[in-house]
């Protein structure tokens, strides 16, 4: 449900959990069936989830043995909408599928293309060589 201000009412962390419990138990079309009618609100109207519920549902296609291309259309969309929101960490998560993906697809030039330049902004943790 969707409020007057434009925020989504309800648990679309929900949502996104459920979908990603049926990926991780080998059920992929339950979970794309859970995502399949929330996917318009929650990618305009889900905040962060909006990144979250695009990326699973690329997890979910790609998982399903569905269609490359909509799994791909998906994790671009997701990637878009992190960027959008300078959400770093949900950035990498949406490059992450996106590179398994082409790895899939024998593309393992562009898949560490993508990674290596989100990867490069992360530093936080990191030792310098001496």
């Amino acid at each position: 449900m969707v409020a007057r201000s434009g925020a989504l009412l309800g648990q679309p962390s929900g949502v996104v959990y459920l979908a990603e419990a049926h990926l991780i138990s080998g059920r992929a079309e339950e979970g794309l069936q859970a995502l399949a009618e929330k996917i318009p609100l929650l990618r305009d109207h889900g905040g962060a989830w909006g990144a979250e519920v695009l990326r699973v549902n690329g997890e979910l296609l790609v998982s399903a043995g569905g269609n490359e291309i909509e799994a791909e259309k998906a994790f671009n969309q997701a990637l878009g909408v992190a960027r959008k929101q300078g959400a770093k960490s949900l950035e990498l998560r949406s490059v992450m599928g996106m590179a398994r993906l082409w790895q899939k697809q024998s593309k393992p030039t562009e898949a560490r293309q993508l990674l290596s330049e989100i990867y490069g902004w992360f530093t936080e943790g990191f030792i310098p060589p001496t």
